[in-house]
């Protein structure tokens, strides 16, 4: 593997090993960050020495023992032969716009190497190895002369022109006091390959955990392929993929099943939000974040984001790929993410089935107050219940959010209005446009 020396300034030297960055495209100019720099962390990445220093031990050898020794190299050499031979038969805002395709499980009409029906572990890590990267983030040291590693994480190859998708707490720093990420200075990719290569951040969205970034290569990259979470199943086997304490351990693979689906869990360090996600007792460990979570075919059904504390065991998330793709298409296309971040403009409280029996009254969210800036202003009023949106019923916000996931600014929305006036009682549908979250 090539060691990216972080202790220099980048130029505009291609790496070793056979990428080569496309001309045009700085290698790596950075400009300093005050917030960053001001803040040293002095530790780097032990990497793994696997060098073996044998020694060779000499001695006198007696004739019948050469020939004990130079049969034993024939038949050794027979065998290494026939080794080599299995083997290599076997070895086989950016302003742009991205359309990533979640593809379903294959039907295959071959038999499978898997009792299960899917891919051997093997074949899964053969399937994914070359989609899935370390990601390295870097500050200037405190003379601004060299590079001091941060963090390192994981990252999945989204298309072969280079955009990767990692998670936002992978790319930078937590700023507490705003509740965001700051940018790391310098941000490298390694590949399964051992080569490496700067890139350069498109964009990032905390509410997800979620972030963009960009290789600029002559080749092109192998993209993960992407499968769709919703056909998971409870028990079913999965693996992940990721770099598990650092470059040093790359391209580790564990295996275990779906623990758990439609987990709702609170992702990234700041200011994320609650996310269904699907659990797994796969082996997840720091350095995972932003790598694979794969289903028994070698697809990517979710980004690995989350392990329990250490008081727990096997308990891991990932954040499904329905969701990582819109968000990536977003921050690819205009650099933030507008699907989702949308609010109706009323202050409500729930009325249960019991308040309903006790009352008299239909079950839904009686409004208490309305946005005077609302599209909702001189339509609905307090008091009104909404008992459905779009068609589908409601009564809290676990029945709301589903609804707004789909819907950006601007947006029409339906409701379903149960309304006690001086006219009498009755329901009204009124359509209302959905204002932005901000």
């Amino acid at each position: 593997m090539e060691n990216h020396d972080l202790n220099s300034k980048p130029t505009q030297q291609p790496p070793s090993g056979g990428f080569q960055v496309v001309s045009g495209q700085p290698a790596g100019e950075f400009q300093k960050v005050s917030h960053i720099s001001g803040k040293e962390d002095t530790r780097v990445p032990v990497m793994a020495d696997l060098s073996l220093n044998a020694k060779h031990r000499t001695g006198v050898k007696t004739f019948w023992m050469v020939l004990l020794v130079l049969a034993g190299v024939v038949l050794l050499l027979a065998a290494a032969l026939g080794v080599l031979e299995w083997r290599e038969h076997n070895s086989q805002s950016s302003g742009a716009s991205v359309q990533l395709t979640l593809e379903q499980p294959p039907v295959s009409e071959t038999e499978s190497t898997s009792l299960d029906g899917g891919l051997s572990t093997e074949e899964i890590a053969a399937a994914a190895e070359d989609s899935v990267v370390g990601v390295i983030t870097a500050s200037l040291n405190s003379s601004g002369d060299g590079y001091i590693t941060n963090s390192q994480g994981s990252g999945v190859i989204l298309t072969s022109d280079g955009y990767i998708v990692t998670n936002a707490h992978v790319i930078g720093t937590a700023d507490d006091a705003n509740q965001t990420y700051l940018p790391a200075e310098r941000l490298v990719v390694y590949f399964h390959n051992g080569e490496s290569v700067d890139a350069s951040l498109i964009a990032f969205d905390t509410n997800t955990d979620l972030a963009v970034i960009k290789v600029e290569v002559q080749q092109e990259l192998t993209p993960a392929q992407l499968g769709d979470p919703d056909a998971l199943v409870l028990g079913e086997r999965v693996a992940a993929i990721g770099n598990p304490g650092g470059i040093s351990l790359s391209g580790t693979i564990t295996q275990g099943i779906v623990s758990g689906l439609d987990r709702t869990v609170t992702v990234g360090k700041v200011g994320g939000d609650q996310i269904p996600c699907i659990q797994t007792d796969a082996a997840i460990n720091t350095g995972n974040s932003g790598g694979a979570l794969l289903n028994k075919y070698g697809q990517v059904v979710g980004i690995v984001a989350i392990k329990m504390g250490d008081s727990y065991e096997n308990i891991g998330f990932a954040i499904p790929m329905d969701l990582v793709k819109s968000v990536a298409e977003e921050l690819i296309s205009h650099g933030n993410v507008l699907l989702g971040r949308v609010r109706i403009g009323i202050t409500y409280t729930t009325i249960t089935q019991e308040m309903s029996s006790l009352y008299g009254i239909p079950a839904g969210l009686r409004i208490v107050e309305v946005d005077s800036e609302s599209d909702c202003a001189g339509k609905l009023q307090p008091g009104d219940i909404v008992t459905a949106m779009d068609g589908s019923s409601v009564t809290d916000s676990s029945d709301i959010d589903p609804i707004l996931q789909t819907k950006v600014p601007g947006d029409p929305l339906v409701l379903t209005v149960y309304r006690a006036d001086e006219n009498g009682e009755g329901y009204k549908t009124i359509s209302i446009a959905l204002m932005g979250e901000g």
